[in-house]
């Protein structure tokens, strides 16, 4: 039996797009992380190729295209034979953690949650039933019941390892619902860069966002900022602009374009850390979400200092002091942008606690040592912890719905009888 694993299969909801999401940047880190390391890796998704798929194709790795719901998954993932695979997202393991365990027993398997998604979720259906902000902050909520809570319990619980980004996710993971903190590896995202230098307090100008809009907390945040936050902003900082970017605008975001207003809706972003770096403050005030938010680690690369909510700052900074300001309330938003836009040893101060965030955190080279040896160590013993794991064992059983579909077989087979 392999005592070291050498492939690693990566199966990605989407071809990694690290210009257009943090997902995509996660998944792009992971499959350098394991090439630096010498592991031969394949990227595997559902989407047809494109630029996304022909990047990383010079990474060395090797892509492919599959079906869902097809049994062609279960010749070519006995023919790559992999060591490790992992779901990007609880939603891939229960397409093809099946048929990853069915034809490749001794492969690893692992998910990279991304984020919480029943957590994210929840905290939307909580705003949209008008739960108070500050229990949705909070996460005192009861809207976790459900079946894409239990779904997404149950994946992490059939997997052997799953990753989680922040520390705020495995600890709710371990205290609430239980799960063993064996079968949880913190990993944040790990920027293999050296931090650009930052650009001067006054060659900066504007508030700026930037994010995916096809994910619903940013879609809400704009419509927030839009609809509560922006015009008291504007009209006590005259000649102060916000900038919008990110990728997939509906028509509805499109319509937001108000340059009388100071609101200029500018695309997509081509990279969001050189974007970033001329803009004073990121403006991110999200009511709901979960996991890292990519475009404050970004923010905070750039040098530029931060003004979200409790949801934004979650999980970001550990216990060090945040790289900016962290508000409870449209009113908050509206006064701390306004004081902060102008206040120079503030934002320095700021853009170097930032600086300092991801040096710790983001950026330390240990991280990624930490990674492989994980994989090695868990990789090496994962027979004897796979017998031992009784959880995931009664889940692999009850997931299948054997009692129910025996029952529907007799049931159907006696009918035929009559």
């Amino acid at each position: 039996m392999k005592t070291s694993y050498q492939k690693v299969v990566l199966i990605s909801t989407v071809w990694p797009e690290s210009t257009s999401s943090a997902a995509g940047v996660r998944d792009e880190q992971l499959l350098q992380a394991f090439t630096q390391a010498g592991k031969k890796c394949y990227c595997l998704s559902p989407s047809q190729e494109n630029s996304f798929s022909e990047k990383i194709k010079k990474l060395g790795i090797e892509v492919k295209t599959i079906l869902l719901n097809d049994p062609s998954f279960d010749q070519l993932i006995k023919e790559i034979n992999p060591d490790v695979v992992i779901f990007d997202r609880f939603l891939m393991e229960e397409q093809f953690g099946w048929r990853v365990k069915q034809n490749c027993p001794q492969a690893m398997r692992i998910i990279d949650t991304q984020d919480i998604h029943f957590l994210r979720k929840a905290r939307q259906r909580a705003l949209s039933q008008g739960v108070e902000l500050s229990k949705i902050f909070n996460a005192d909520l009861d809207f976790y019941n459900d079946g894409d809570c239990l779904r997404e319990l149950a994946s992490i619980l059939r997997s052997d390892v799953s990753f989680v980004l922040s520390d705020f996710e495995k600890n709710l993971l371990i205290t609430r619902f239980n799960v063993p903190a064996s079968k949880l590896y913190l990993l944040r995202f790990f920027y293999d860069m050296e931090i650009p230098p930052s650009m001067d307090f006054k060659k900066r100008r504007n508030f700026v966002f930037i994010g995916n809009f096809r994910h619903p907390p940013n879609l809400d945040c704009i419509q927030w900022m839009k609809k509560e936050i922006w015009k008291p902003i504007q009209k006590k900082l005259p000649g102060v602009q916000f900038h919008v970017y990110g990728a997939y605008p509906s028509a509805e975001v499109s319509k937001m374009h108000d340059p009388t207003n100071g609101w200029i809706m500018k695309g997509g972003a081509k990279d969001a850390i050189s974007t970033l770096l001329g803009y004073r403050y990121l403006l991110a005030p999200l009511r709901f979400g979960a996991g890292i938010k990519g475009k404050i680690t970004d923010s905070w690369i750039a040098g530029t200092p931060v003004i979200t909510t409790p949801i934004g700052s979650e999980g970001m900074h550990d216990s060090l002091p945040f790289g900016g300001q962290i508000v409870q309330s449209s009113t908050e938003c509206i006064k701390v942008a306004i004081e902060e836009y102008e206040n120079k040893n503030s934002w320095i101060n700021f853009s170097k606690l930032g600086s300092e965030i991801v040096s710790a955190l983001y950026c330390n080279p240990q991280t990624i040592k930490n990674l492989i040896q994980f994989i090695q160590n868990t990789f090496e013993n994962r027979i004897e912890a796979q017998k031992n794991d009784w959880l995931s064992q009664m889940l692999w059983h009850e997931s299948m719905k054997s009692t129910e579909y025996f029952s529907r077989w007799i049931e159907a087979k006696n009918k035929n009888k009559l």
